[in-house]
């Protein structure tokens, strides 16, 4: 048996404007999954899979006969995250998070080898066959996981390109130019919160009540894209600083302590060639107290006891300066910002309305 899964995805900013052609989008998978179990048959095996697997089957089998491997029977068994259980969708991608999961098990299945740039964009041309306008950000963000910038190749070519030449080619053509899938860091100090209205919604429908191929579509498109792009690379911009900001104050940790511990070791130099000075002049101090009051013992005993508490206050002193050179404030600080927020499943919340 083969089993896989997939995690859903959230749109965070530019879901709209991504299905234009290299238009970006910010997504972030939730820790939600869909989970594929392959069992491998003797003989075929009725399916009743939805159009998304049935697609994914095709675009992973055409490639199989295309490197001339044999084919093989398999079931697929399908469990998910990503709807309550009266199955209503979250809207999380399961659509999405079903075709990579399938084609990951059937690319272990068949031996193919894809990395996940291949097979994200194997399950792209699968789902466009489907829906053909789908962006392809929620299969980016469950193949690849976490914080991503994505930008969407042109479909229309993809599809053409496939019809024309198969999909070996496909997968490497030159529609896919526009693409891009940027990993960003994520953002700290800064809780996901997920509401849910209780009722699915149609993305196809959503998607094309705000294509420009439609006469009633009530956007100024070139306006909406721009708008849509400035706000999609601020937050990625953001996102950057922040983490670059992170990568200098560690920079910045570095040379401090290298500095401060070079000047501990330049005090040491300067201690023990004190040495002979500091006695030299204990000795001065020690006889000229014996002179003046004719007990030698008097003289030594003061100046070793001034010479006590000297001691007692450098290596005071030394100590406070040690603890200063491993600089627990920063590093306290640097340490809240690298430790990412624990672990907290994803909150699905039904909006109750009267």
């Amino acid at each position: 048996m083969i089993e896989t899964r997939a995690p859903g995805k959230l749109f965070i900013v530019g879901e709209y404007a991504v299905v234009e052609a290299g238009e970006p989008a910010v997504l972030v998978s939730v820790d939600r999954l869909l989970h594929v179990r392959l069992t491998e048959r003797d003989a075929p095996v009725a399916c009743g899979a939805s159009e998304h697997v049935l697609a994914a089957i095709r675009a992973v089998d055409e490639l199989r006969a295309h490197r001339g491997l044999p084919e093989r029977h398999f079931e697929i068994e399908t469990e998910s995250e990503l709807e309550d259980e009266r199955g209503r969708k979250f809207g999380l991608g399961s659509s999405a998070a079903v075709t990579v999961a399938v084609v990951e098990a059937l690319d272990r299945l068949h031996g193919l080898g894809l990395d996940p740039v291949e097979r994200f964009r194997l399950a792209l041309l699968a789902t466009i066959e489907v829906s053909p306008r789908a962006s392809g950000g929620d299969l980016a963000s469950s193949t690849f996981g976490g914080w991503i910038l994505y930008r969407s190749p042109d479909r229309a070519e993809l599809r053409a390109h496939r019809a024309a030449h198969g999909i070996a080619s496909a997968l490497v053509c030159d529609a896919w130019r526009r693409c891009e899938v940027r990993r960003l860091p994520a953002p700290r100090d800064l809780e996901l919160l997920v509401g849910w209205t209780g009722s699915p919604a149609s993305t196809r429908q959503l998607v094309d009540g705000v294509s420009p191929q439609q006469p009633a579509a009530p956007l100024d498109q070139p306006a909406f894209l721009a708008a849509s792009r400035d706000c999609v690379e601020a937050l990625a911009g953001a996102l950057a600083v922040a983490e670059a900001s992170l990568a200098l104050l560690r920079a910045e940790l570095k040379l401090a302590r290298s500095s401060a511990l070079n000047l501990v070791w330049l005090g040491f130099g300067l201690v023990f060639l004190g040495v002979g000075a500091w006695l030299a002049t204990s000795a001065a101090i020690a006889a000229g107290l014996w002179q003046l009051t004719g007990n030698a013992f008097v003289g030594i005993g003061l100046v070793a006891l001034a010479n006590i508490i000297g001691i007692v206050v450098v290596l005071a002193m030394m100590r406070r300066c040690w603890n200063d050179l491993s600089l627990p404030r920063t590093r306290e600080l640097i340490s809240g910002l690298q430790s990412p927020p624990a672990e907290q499943p994803l909150e699905v919340r039904k909006e109750e309305r009267t």
